[in-house]
């Protein structure tokens, strides 16, 4: 059965709404097991435990991942990314979004096959946007590289 990892860093809520919706999307399919967690209740060595890994964080300060608990993550987990299929989320309150074109092309360096274009959503997610969510999660769960 594959595995896959939803990690997620949220600090005012709408990264973890992202989470939940794309978690759904995920569960739709009945054929993988899927482990959520928000970063810190998960060692990122454990990352090679999983087939395809989900990755959730929003921008800050200047369009950059939150540097004190998700960019250590991140860092310490590059060397367990190398070819696996990753998808990126995060929201964002300012700027345009280019954190995650950076982090996307980071991923890329890193090794890692890129899922799509990382799902971006300004402030809260809410309507529309929960069931594109929805969606990412399920077209994830079938990704095959």
């Amino acid at each position: 059965m594959e595995k896959i990892l939803l990690v997620y860093f949220s600090g005012g809520g709408n990264t973890k709404t992202m989470a939940d919706a794309i978690f759904e999307g995920l569960t739709k399919n009945h054929e993988i097991r899927v482990d959520r967690f928000q970063v810190g209740m998960i060692r990122p060595d454990r990352l090679q435990d999983y087939d395809k890994v989900l990755l959730g964080c929003p921008a800050s300060g200047i369009e950059s991942l939150e540097p004190e608990v998700f960019e250590p993550f991140y860092v310490a987990s590059i060397p367990y990314l190398k070819n696996k299929p990753i998808a990126l989320f995060g929201s964002y309150g300012l700027g345009v979004g280019r954190w995650m074109k950076k982090w996307e092309n980071r991923v890329k360096q890193d090794g890692a096959i890129l899922f799509e274009e990382g799902f971006i959503c300004l402030q809260s997610p809410e309507g529309e946007i929960i069931d594109d969510l929805i969606a990412f999660g399920h077209r994830f769960s079938k990704f095959t590289p």
